[in-house]
């Protein structure tokens, strides 16, 4: 494929939700030439009519979307191997309680429980956060914090965020892809607060870049050639997996 670069794009966290941005990233700069875009890692977008501007401006939201969802990708693998026994990572791990007078495992699935029993496992998750993190419980209540659940618990959160947001206001529930392990789901919680100790780093090995396809100037003529990448987690105590789901 001939190709001309247009443009470096930077991976920039801000964009995205709330929880990236308590990872740093950060970008190795080789003094190489351009290299060829590989097929693997490239995504194709636009049309001869664009102006420059509106390349970039949809270059750095497709640039925010891989970024946000590499990191999630990577970071519940980190999770599953810690989950099934594989690594001991030091993530907090939080198992969901039963509801009292069951005796059968599957009486702590959210699927068999009903809003309140969830709100009280999300508190749970809260309390174990706050005490990995080695702050007061109390203020847990004020933080700004961000709980990703499985999408096939989308129906039953509605009830759960309302019950929720007196005791905490500042939790955002989000739906992910990716949080499930052996057919047994999971949730993530993080704290959201820019002044806390980042929890890893995104490390890209070289720059996303932009080009245009000189050969198929009339047919998704820009395309973004991704970076290979390594996600290094220094404090994962400040995630609270919340498993038995």
């Amino acid at each position: 494929m001939a190709q001309s670069p247009v443009r470096e794009i930077e991976v920039k966290p801000t964009p995205t939700e709330a929880w990236t941005m308590r990872f740093r990233v950060t970008t190795k700069n080789p003094d190489m030439p351009l290299p060829p875009v590989p097929s693997n890692h490239i995504f194709r977008f636009g049309n001869k009519g664009w102006t420059l501007d509106q390349v970039l401006t949809k270059a750095q939201e497709f640039v925010g979307n891989w970024f946000q969802q590499e990191l999630l990708a990577n970071l519940s693998s980190y999770i599953k191997d810690q989950v099934t026994g594989k690594e001991p990572l030091g993530f907090t791990l939080v198992e969901a309680a039963k509801v009292p007078g069951e005796q059968n495992q599957q009486s702590a699935s959210w699927k068999a429980k009903g809003s309140g029993y969830i709100s009280q496992d999300v508190e749970a998750a809260v309390a174990a956060l706050g005490k990995s993190m080695g702050v007061e419980p109390s203020s847990m209540r004020t933080r700004s914090m961000t709980l990703l659940y499985p999408l096939s618990y989308n129906g039953l959160m509605y009830k759960v965020q309302k019950q929720i947001e007196h005791s905490l206001p500042k939790l955002e529930l989000k739906i992910k892809d990716d949080l499930v392990t052996n057919n047994h789901p999971f949730a993530l919680l993080l704290c959201n607060d820019e002044a806390a100790t980042k929890i890893g780093t995104f490390e890209c090995h070289d720059k996303v870049k932009l080009f245009r396809d000189d050969e198929n100037p009339d047919f998704s003529p820009f395309v973004l050639a991704f970076p290979s990448y390594s996600l290094n987690i220094f404090a994962p105590e400040q995630i609270a997996v919340l498993t038995g789901i």
